[in-house]
């Protein structure tokens, strides 16, 4: 009577499996009930409906294979009881009752393995279980439906809030994501589970990521109309960047919380195949961290013309120092304040826009630039003794103030420069140094004496 009572007071679309095939994944078409749009409010209570429909047969149909598993088990044992051992094998002059008995046992198992069998092929070919699978289907294509439906609601509704780095799009998203996995999950059923996480990997991995990047490539053209004096200029891009950052490590926890539940209702291969599944969310993981890792070095190469100003402080600064002029640079060194502050006024908005993560890795990606520039006109220069003395202290300056701004190693990044000062200090004292070859991974100095 479930069947027929929910069909009779539930607004549900019957589509065939040919129809719901037909329909295109990406299509705007609404679900039609009676010539009718069904409501988006009804969606979930009725998605609700069909997991609990999907659940009640599961435990029914193992139920009956339980069932079926103690009549066959019952009838070996059974037969096992009434067999004589191997070892001592029933004599000729046994009564022809007992030989009655041994075969009535043997019998017996073949009509319930037969038996069982039927009932089984029976059950799986029964109108119920073919109404049931087709409730399935609609399932699915339904939770399918929602999820694209609550995407572009998420992408309409889409906002920054003053005090998020981030917009309201990632947690819309993942909360309908997650909500449809639980959702699924209540069904008990294998292949449902399975269905909707692969749908919930597809529109991650396709249509989520392909919003991102439009969003990207939107943002990077109307940043190119903004004026560079202005505080916000590049905002929405770096907010679109901490959206792939933060949609990365939601699908980590997303495949966690899963297979946390998972445990709770399956076990044995339904648990591995559902394992096999959700680990495919981590591959979609690693393509959004590759994602963001290419727009961020994509974001350094459109600063690093803001580096030039910088590297023009660093050209004009002498290190053919006299014992006078190194006390002078002592007393009043102007470079490194100077060098550091136009570095931290460039650094300034991505530090206030981009999550820790996002400024770390794009801070990564300027020092490397910065370095190479560095070492392109430190080779340039001319060195005394003192002046060598004065790079150095120089040089770990540089090095303390990125040390400071984050926790990564950065002194594998000045490796070569650090050699640059080692060689210097390696001769000998009132030598002035050019350096005229560089071979990789270490450094050719030639000393001239002046």
């Amino acid at each position: 009577m479930t069947i027929p009572f929910f069909y009779a007071h539930r607004p549900l679309p019957l589509l065939s499996a040919a129809e719901i095939s037909k329909r295109e994944r990406y299509s705007e078409q609404p679900v039609l009930v009676h010539g009718r749009e069904m409501d988006v409010s009804v969606f979930s209570i009725l998605l609700h409906s069909l997991a609990l429909i999907a659940q009640r047969y599961e435990l029914f149909r193992r139920f009956v294979h339980s069932k079926l598993d103690t009549a066959k088990n019952g009838a070996k044992k059974n037969a096992k009881l009434h067999t004589p051992d191997s070892t001592s094998p029933l004599p000729p002059s046994s009564p022809s009752s007992y030989r009655l008995i041994f075969a009535g046992s043997a019998r017996e198992v073949e009509e319930v393995e037969a038996l069982t069998k039927e009932i089984t092929e029976s059950f799986s070919k029964s109108l119920f279980t073919e109404t049931v699978l087709l409730m399935l289907q609609q399932y699915n294509f339904m939770e399918e439906h929602h999820i694209m439906q609550s995407l572009r609601r998420a992408v309409k509704m889409n906002h920054t809030t003053p005090d998020s780095k981030t917009s309201t799009i990632v947690d819309n998203v993942f909360f309908v994501l997650q909500e449809c996995m639980r959702r699924a999950l209540s069904s008990g059923n294998m292949n449902v589970v399975c269905a909707i996480a692969n749908i919930i990997k597809d529109t991650l991995s396709d249509d989520f990521k392909k919003y991102l990047v439009d969003e990207l490539q939107e943002n990077a053209s109307q940043e190119e109309d903004e004026d560079e004096g202005d505080e916000g200029r590049g905002k929405g891009l770096m907010v679109v960047l901490n959206n792939m950052e933060v949609s990365g490590q939601y699908i980590v926890k997303l495949r966690q919380v899963i297979e946390e539940e998972v445990k709770n209702v399956f076990q044995d291969r339904s648990l591995d195949t559902i394992r096999d599944v959700i680990s495919d969310l981590n591959n979609t993981a690693k393509s959004f961290e590759e994602l963001l890792r290419l727009h961020l070095e994509q974001l350094s190469s459109t600063v690093e013309p803001s580096v030039r100003p910088v590297m023009q402080v660093f050209a004009t600064v002498s290190y053919d120092l006299s014992e006078e002029q190194f006390a002078e640079r002592g007393a009043e060194d102007t470079f490194i304040p100077l060098f550091l502050e136009r570095f931290s006024t460039m650094l300034r908005p991505f530090e206030k826009y981009l999550t820790t993560t996002n400024f770390e890795h794009l801070l990564h990606f300027l020092m490397v630039g910065l370095v190479k520039k560095l070492e392109a006109n430190a080779l340039k220069k001319k060195y005394s003794h003192l002046g060598g003395m004065q790079f150095d202290k120089d040089l770990r300056a540089i090095i303390s103030y990125f040390s400071a701004r984050t926790p990564r190693p950065v002194r594998v990044e000045f490796a070569r420069l650090l050699q640059v000062c080692c060689e210097i200090f390696s001769r000998r004292r009132y030598v002035r140094y050019s350096f005229k070859h560089v071979f990789l991974p270490r450094l050719d100095l030639n000393a001239t004496r002046t």
